[in-house]
């Protein structure tokens, strides 16, 4: 898989943190994520599941088995305080779509954990 990251996370810990979420999340790096937040995370899927903690969530990206992901493209990374975003684009084999993951964290400073994502995915029409 092809990552490329348009943002620059040089002086901004909590935007490198989101970039290594997001990677983790794609390439199925369980071990890599479950540092990064608390264990009773919350995901939404806008108008699809939600899933509640590491456990049901690494489940969730285990089953998915081979996704033939060609190429994640994080364009935006914007922080704020306890909040956060994080847009682009993701290439598989045979379809595309472009994504936008609004985050919470449990803290304000570097070192706070992941507590909640809202994940909005739209298909681009080929």
């Amino acid at each position: 898989m092809n990552i490329v990251c348009e943002e620059s996370c040089g002086n901004a810990p909590r935007k490198a943190l989101l970039r290594d979420f997001s990677i983790a999340l794609t390439s199925g790096d369980v071990d890599a994520f479950q540092d990064l937040a608390v264990d009773d995370l919350e995901w939404q899927y806008v108008g699809g599941d939600k899933i509640v903690g590491l456990d049901q969530l690494r489940h969730t990206i285990q089953s998915k088995g081979e996704d033939n992901i060609q190429e994640l493209r994080l364009e935006n990374i914007i922080t704020h305080g306890k909040t956060a975003a994080v847009d682009g684009v993701i290439h598989y084999e045979n379809e595309t779509y472009m994504f936008c993951d609004v985050y919470e964290f449990n803290r304000a400073d570097k070192n706070g954990k992941v507590t909640k994502v809202k994940s909005y995915l739209i298909p681009v029409p080929s």
